[in-house]
């Protein structure tokens, strides 16, 4: 793949995600999706009930409010997943 090629891909991905984006916050149904498609692919159902999870995302929203990196270590300690996970998460709050 060229240089051009990969800007241009680049390109299309960062449109799709803007799109994606958007389309998530005119749609509070999108959002509430995007949780139960993480819950699912983290398969944190093994480790907590959803509304346990929930309460626990609640908790992380709040740390976050005042250290972005706490929340992290704490979702990251707390669920015994990847950072690359766990970022993924935390900057969905």
């Amino acid at each position: 793949m060229t240089t051009e090629q990969r800007r241009a891909r680049i390109l299309e991905l960062e449109a799709e995600l803007t799109r994606l984006r958007a389309e998530e916050l005119a749609d509070p149904a999108a959002a509430e999706r995007y949780f139960e498609k993480v819950w699912h692919d983290l398969r944190l159902g093994l480790v907590m009930p959803m509304d346990e999870y929930k309460k626990f995302l609640d908790e992380c929203r709040e740390i976050k409010k005042s250290s972005p990196s706490l929340a992290m270590n704490h979702f990251r300690n707390k669920m015994e997943v990847t950072l690359e996970q766990t970022v993924g998460v935390i900057k969905r709050l």
